[in-house]
């Protein structure tokens, strides 16, 4: 599971976004019949762990918003 969206700063929005394509690609690749989409479900996952990063996370300090 992703971080909430409120948590995140730019990087890590960016990275759910990244997230959430990639898991449309590799739905959309595997309905296909291809086994590169277990490629795709990588790197969406990657993309959702990258979300718990303290760098991908609003510092309270220097973020307001």
């Amino acid at each position: 599971m992703i971080v909430p969206w409120r948590k995140l700063n730019t990087r890590g929005k960016m990275l759910a976004i990244m997230c959430v394509i990639n898991m449309w690609c590799a739905v959309v690749i595997a309905v296909d019949g291809k086994w590169i989409s277990l490629l795709s479900t990588f790197f969406a996952m990657v993309c959702g762990v990258c979300t718990y990063s303290s760098r991908s996370q609003k510092n309270n300090l220097n973020e307001r918003k």
